[in-house]
């Protein structure tokens, strides 16, 4: 099953500072490494965000991918298709969803149906980029 991040308690401690000392190292020009070259990422806005996409956006190609905007109009999580059918669907297809939307729920139904990771680009409930994002700045 892939790694996702629905929440910050995905992660222990010890991951976290992993993840933190390979920023530090690509922030800091060490590495560039392109975990993403050759793969498209889907980005699910059922909440609209400026700033969200562009940094998605960015993150994404920085790292060797494309990224697909999807808005909630076009993909109507829930209401036209499942949340598991949209998952099984985009993971044959992409090699990443990232979701901004209402519903936490909707975030831990598509990691557990999907068989790329999901990564929470914020809910209702949590928002576990900035978080993250915040305490690296912080340290």
């Amino acid at each position: 099953m892939p790694r996702s991040l629905c929440q910050i308690t995905d992660f222990n401690a010890k991951e976290i500072q992993e993840i933190f000392t390979l920023c530090k190292q690509m922030k800091s020009g060490e590495i560039a490494p392109k975990p993403l070259a050759g793969k498209s990422v889907a980005c699910i806005f059922a909440k609209e965000s400026l700033r969200t996409r562009i940094s998605f956006e960015v993150g994404i190609s920085e790292l060797g991918g494309t990224p697909i905007y999807v808005t909630g109009g076009e993909i109507k999580l829930g209401q036209r298709e499942t949340v598991a059918d949209a998952a099984q669907v985009l993971s044959r297809y992409v090699g990443l969803i990232m979701i901004r939307t209402f519903e936490q729920s909707d975030v831990v139904e598509l990691a557990k149906h999907a068989s790329v990771p999901i990564v929470n680009g914020l809910t209702d409930l949590v928002h576990p980029c900035q978080i993250l994002g915040d305490y690296f700045t912080m340290t």
